[in-house]
């Protein structure tokens, strides 16, 4: 997997970075049901696990909290596979009270794997091959 982009943001003590995450990966899925550009027919998920969003759109959600020193951890990987490849948005996000600097921080990644081999070029490829 390419790693496309990624980005570390460090939030406010007084947010909780997991609950924002959660709630940003929300409204943006959100805003991808609607529209004429709709790529995913919901938007909506409960809990931890393999949750379908749509044809051949997965999110995979896990937490993790620690009652000894209050942390949380949420992680979400959204994958999406169509003839151009596999396109996966994945985001880290840490609530660590208890630590000295960065207490609420969230990693976001997008990454892309070209199709494997079938002997068709991706539709964003075009040219005669010379």
């Amino acid at each position: 997997m390419v790693v496309g982009y990624r980005a570390i943001m460090r939030l406010q003590d007084g947010e909780d970075a997991v609950t924002v995450a959660e709630e940003q990966l929300h409204r943006w899925l959100d805003k991808k049901t609607k529209g004429r550009n709709q790529t995913r027919v919901r938007a909506d998920w409960k809990g931890t696990g393999a949750h379908q969003l749509g044809q051949n759109s997965t999110l995979r959600v896990y937490h993790h909290a620690d009652d000894a020193d209050s942390s949380r951890r949420g992680f979400y990987r959204l994958t999406k596979e169509n003839e151009n490849g596999k396109f996966t948005v994945s985001l880290y996000a840490a609530s660590l009270p208890r630590i000295r600097e960065y207490r609420q921080t969230i990693v976001a990644e997008t990454a892309w794997e070209p199709p494997e081999h079938s002997g068709k070029l991706p539709k964003r490829q075009t040219g005669s091959g010379r």
